[in-house]
C-alpha cells in the first residue's frame, strides 16, 4: 500500500506539473502561482504523505488491527481525492476558471479598499496642525488613494492575469473565453467604479490601466484580421466607458468624468482604424458604442463627452470609404443623442444645437457621394415614427406639456419652441441639400417627414408665448419653397419628370389647411405666398404650361377650403395672388392653359370625395378639402372671375 501510494504521488503531482506548466505557457504565467499556493492541492499532498506514514507504522504494529483498519480506510479514500484532485487541477487550468476566479479574488480586494485606505492615513503621523488639517481633507484621501501603489496592486495583478489569459485565447481563436474575460475585466471595473465614484479627481491610473490592456488586445485582433474579437473588444470598452459615468463629475457645469471621455476617444481610435482596414461592421460597432456611452453620460452627468464628435469624425471616414453601413449607424448615434440630450434639457446651446450641425455637415458630405438616402433612410428617417427623428419632436412637445411647476411654464415653452427652431431648420437644411443635389429620393421622404412635425407644431397650443411656433413654421415653409425651385430647375435641366415637386406644393397645401382649422390666418396666408412664387418662378421654362398652373391650383383649393370656413380674408387673397400670377402665366408661358389652376382644384375635389383611400401625400388636406360644397367650388370661381374682369 504505501509503495503503491508513494508512486501514485510520486506521478500524479509529475503529470499536474506538466500540466500546469502547459497551460501556463498557453494561457498565463500565474497559473504557477496559484498553483503553488493552492490549498486543496497541499491538502491532498498532506493526506497522502500521512497515508504512507499511517502504512509505515502499521508495518510495526501488526496487532494493532485498529490501526490496520485506519491504513485501509486512508488507502480507499486516497483513491478518492486522487479524483477529486483530478477534477480540481482541470479547474485550476482552465481558462475559464481562471478568469473566474480572478474576478472573484479582485472583487474581494475591491471591497478591502476602504479599510485598507483607512488603515493608511491612521498611520500617517502629523507633524503639525496644519498636516492634521490636511490628513482630514477629501483631497488628500483622494490622493493616497490614487497614488499608494499597495491599495490596487492586487487587483491589476488580477486584471493583468485575466489580461493574460484574453489575449493567449484571443490567439487560439478562443472567443467565448475572450468574452469571458472581457465580462469578468468590466465587472471589476464596476465593482471599482463603486468604490470611487464620489471622487472627483479626473485621472484614474486604473482605468487606464485596464485601457490599456484592452487596447493591447484590439492590435491583436487588428494584426489576426479577427473581426469578431475587435467587436468584442470594442464592446468591452463600451462596458467600461458606461460603468464611469458613474464618477461624479469634476466641473459644476456637468459633463462625464475624463476616465468617460477617454473611453469615448479610444473606441473611436479602434474606429478609425477599423474604417481604415475596411471592416466595416467593426466601425459600425464603434459608431454604436459611442452612442450608448454618450447617451448614458447626458443622462447621468448633462454631457455626452465627445461622443457626437467622434460620430461625427467617423460618419466623415466612412463617407470618405464610400460605406453606408458605417455611416447609417453614425446618423442613429447623432439621433439618439440628439433626443437624450433634449429629454434631459441640456442646454439648447450646448448638445442639440452641436448635435444638430454636425448632423446637417454629415448630411451635406453624404449627399455629395450619393450615399445619404441610404443611409438616412434607415436611421433618421425609417418607416416607423418613433424610431425616426420625430421622436425629438416628440420629446420637445413633452417636456411644455408634462405636469410640472407653475414657475417652469416660461421656460419649458421656450426650451421647446428653441429645439424645435434648431430641429426644423436642420430638417429644411437637408431638403434644400438633397434638391440641389438632385436626390429624389431623400427629399422626398425629408419632406413627408418635415410636413408631420409641422402638422403636430400646428396643434401645440402655448401659455406664455402668443406666436406658437408660427417663425418655425414659415421658416420651415421657406426651405420648402427653396427646396420646390432647386429641385424643379434640376428636372427642367435634365428634361425629366418626378413627383416631388408635386410632393412640396402638397405639403404646403396642408399647412396652410390645417392652420386655417386652428385659426392661424396669417400661416395660411404666408402659404399662399410661397405657392404663388413656386408657381412664377417657371412659367417660362414649363414647355406645356401645365406644371405651373397645377401648382397654383394649389392656391384656388386654399381659397375655396377658406370660404367653407368662412375666412374671407384668406380667401380673397388667394383671388389676388391667383389674378396676379395669371397675368405673368399667359404673357410668359410658351403653352399658356387659361384656368387650368380652377380646373385643377375641381378635379382634385372630385378625386377627394370618390377615393377612398388617399394617398399619403394629399391625404391631410384631402380629408378636409372634401367637404367643401360645390356650391363654394363655385363661388370661389366667381370671386376669382370678378376679380380678373375688373
Amino acid at each position: 500500500m504505501a509503495e503503491i501510494l508513494g508512486a501514485i504521488l510520486a506521478i500524479f503531482f509529475s503529470i499536474s506539473i506538466i500540466v500546469v506548466q502547459h497551460a501556463a505557457s498557453n494561457y498565463t504565467a500565474s497559473i504557477i502561482e496559484g498553483y503553488k499556493t493552492d490549498q486543496k492541492t497541499w491538502f491532498v499532498f498532506f493526506f497522502y504523505l500521512i497515508s504512507i506514514a499511517l502504512t509505515v507504522v502499521s508495518l510495526q504494529n501488526k496487532a494493532n488491527h485498529y490501526l490496520i483498519n485506519l491504513t485501509v480506510v486512508t488507502f480507499a479514500f486516497s483513491f478518492l481525492f486522487l479524483a477529486s484532485q483530478f477534477l480540481h487541477i482541470i479547474d485550476l487550468i482552465n481558462p475559464t476558471m481562471i478568469i473566474e476566479n480572478a474576478k472573484k479574488q479582485s472583487l474581494e480586494e475591491i471591497e478591502k479598499i476602504a479599510p485598507n485606505l483607512e488603515s493608511i492615513l491612521k498611520k500617517k503621523k502629523p507633524m503639525n496642525d496644519f498636516e492634521r488639517q490636511l490628513l482630514k481633507t477629501q483631497s488628500y484621501r483622494s490622493f493616497v488613494f490614487h497614488y499608494d501603489k499597495t491599495l490596487l496592486a492586487p487587483i491589476k495583478h488580477k486584471a493583468l492575469q485575466i489580461s493574460d489569459v484574453i489575449q493567449k485565447a484571443s490567439l487560439r481563436k478562443e472567443l467565448e473565453t475572450t468574452v469571458m474575460g472581457f465580462n469578468a475585466l468590466s465587472e471589476i471595473v464596476r465593482g471599482y467604479v463603486d468604490v470611487r465614484k464620489d471622487d472627483i479627481i479626473p485621472r484614474d491610473n486604473f482605468i487606464q490601466y485596464i485601457y490599456e490592456q484592452l487596447l493591447t488586445i484590439f492590435e491583436i485582433a487588428i494584426d489576426n484580421k479577427d473581426t469578431s474579437l475587435m467587436i468584442e473588444t470594442i464592446k468591452a470598452f463600451e462596458e467600461v466607458g458606461c460603468s464611469t459615468t458613474d464618477i461624479t463629475s469634476i466641473s459644476v457645469f456637468g459633463g462625464p468624468n475624463q476616465t468617460t471621455t477617454l473611453a469615448i476617444w479610444n473606441i473611436h481610435v479602434l474606429g478609425t482604424k477599423a474604417i481604415e482596414k475596411e471592416f466595416f461592421d467593426v466601425s459600425a460597432q464603434a459608431t454604436s458604442s459611442l452612442k450608448n456611452i454618450g447617451a448614458l453620460a447626458i443622462q447621468k452627468t448633462n454631457g455626452d463627452g465627445l461622443a457626437s464628435d467622434k460620430i461625427f469624425e467617423i460618419g466623415t471616414s466612412a463617407i470618405y470609404k464610400r460605406d453606408w453601413f458605417t455611416l447609417s449607424h453614425a446618423f442613429e448615434g447623432l439621433k439618439e443623442l440628439l433626443f437624450n440630450a433634449v429629454s434631459k434639457r441640456v442646454s439648447i446651446h450646448k448638445e442639440p444645437s452641436s448635435i444638430l450641425e454636425k448632423t446637417e455637415k454629415l448630411v451635406s458630405l453624404s449627399i455629395e457621394s450619393n450615399l445619404a438616402y441610404n443611409a438616412l433612410g434607415s436611421s433618421f428617417f425609417p418607416i416607423l415614427p418613433e424610431s425616426s427623428i420625430q421622436k425629438v419632436s416628440w420629446m420637445a412637445f413633452q417636456i411644455k406639456n408634462e405636469k410640472y411647476p407653475k414657475i417652469e411654464t416660461s421656460s419649458r415653452e421656450e426650451y421647446s419652441k428653441k429645439v424645435m427652431s434648431k430641429l426644423m431648420h436642420t430638417l429644411g437644411a437637408i431638403a434644400t441639400l438633397a434638391a440641389k443635389k438632385g436626390s429624389l429620393r431623400l427629399l422626398g421622404t425629408t419632406v413627408d417627414h418635415i410636413l408631420k412635425i409641422s402638422l403636430l407644431m400646428l396643434e401645440e397650443k402655448f401659455i406664455t408665448i402668443k406666436e406658437g411656433f408660427k417663425d418655425e413654421i414659415l421658416s420651415t415653409i421657406e426651405n420648402l419653397k427653396e427646396s420646390y425651385s432647386l429641385i424643379s430647375s434640376h428636372l427642367f435641366d435634365a428634361d425629366a419628370h418626378s413627383p416631388v415637386p408635386s410632393d412640396i406644393g402638397d405639403a404646403i397645401t396642408s399647412v396652410a389647411i390645417y392652420a386655417l382649422d386652428h385659426e392661424l390666418v396669417e400661416l395660411t396666408i404666408g402659404c399662399l405666398k410661397a405657392l404663388e412664387q413656386m408657381s412664377i418662378a417657371f412659367v417660362k421654362r414649363d414647355t406645356y404650361g401645365y406644371d405651373v398652373a397645377r401648382c397654383a391650383g394649389r392656391m384656388s383649393i386654399i381659397g375655396a377650403y377658406a370660404l367653407h370656413k368662412k375666412k374671407d380674408k384668406v380667401a380673397n387673397k388667394a383671388v389676388e395672388l391667383l389674378v396676379r400670377f395669371d397675368k405673368i402665366y399667359l404673357q410668359k408661358s410658351p403653352n399658356p392653359q387659361d384656368r387650368l389652376h380652377t380646373d385643377e382644384m375641381r378635379r382634385l375635389h372630385k378625386r377627394f370625395r370618390t377615393d377612398h383611400l388617399l394617398p399619403s401625400e394629399v391625404e391631410v388636406y384631402g380629408n378636409l378639402f372634401k367637404k367643401v360644397t360645390l356650391n363654394t367650388l363655385d363661388e370661389f370661381v366667381k370671386l376669382y372671375e370678378k376679380k380678373k374682369g375688373s
